[in-house]
């Protein structure tokens, strides 16, 4: 990964970095990871041609604003998970209390992998919930293959205080994948209650 912040890490500042082309030997791999940290600020960074751009997991009170995150098409020939944005809870360990908000996110997915990838993706365990989580305010374009939002949360009731006044835009069409299977848009924000703004 370009930038990892992990292990109990407190009180930290990420701004102001370029972390380009990560990707060499992991699906994991990332532009910027923040795991197993809290009360946190990424900002200003720009995060381009990775295979996934920011990743967050097992972390809580993380605010993320005013970062770039373009053309996550890279890939291993071994793995195949593009992404620009993904929020994961497992290890008993839950998610919590993350903002993300005024961030411009463009171009996300290899075409040759299909639907396995995803501009923002959820993947929350039966033993670690996801909730308390701010998406609001972020401009998303042209997600090249997958999903535009990809939701696998186990628990997500309390998912979000407010998921709402995102620009997404793709002219193909935008594609969500909700908890058991493929929505369209109007049927997402139906079942649940988010981007009823945007």
């Amino acid at each position: 990964s370009g930038i990892q912040i992990e292990d109990g890490s407190e009180r930290f500042v990420v701004e102001h970095n370029a972390s380009f082309h990560n990707q060499l030997h992991y699906h994991t791999e990332t532009g910027i990871w923040i795991d197993d940290a809290s009360h946190g600020i990424v900002r200003h960074n720009v995060l381009d041609e990775n295979q996934v751009g920011l990743k967050i997991s097992k972390s809580q009170h993380v605010i993320v604003r005013h970062n770039t995150i373009s053309n996550n098409v890279r890939e291993n020939p071994s793995h195949f998970h593009n992404g620009a944005i993904y929020f994961l809870a497992y290890q008993q360990v839950p998610l919590h209390d993350v903002s993300v908000v005024h961030n411009t996110v463009h171009r996300t997915g290899n075409v040759d992998y299909g639907d396995d990838n995803a501009t923002l993706a959820l993947s929350g365990a039966a033993d670690a919930e996801i909730s308390k989580v701010l998406f609001a305010n972020n401009a998303i374009s042209d997600t090249l293959a997958g999903y535009e939002l990809q939701n696998l949360c186990y628990d997500c009731d309390q998912l979000a205080d407010r998921w709402d006044f995102n620009a997404w835009h793709n002219e193909s069409g935008r594609r969500v994948w909700w908890l058991d299977g493929e929505r369209s848009w109007d049927a997402y924000r139906v079942t649940s209650g988010f981007d009823m703004h945007s």
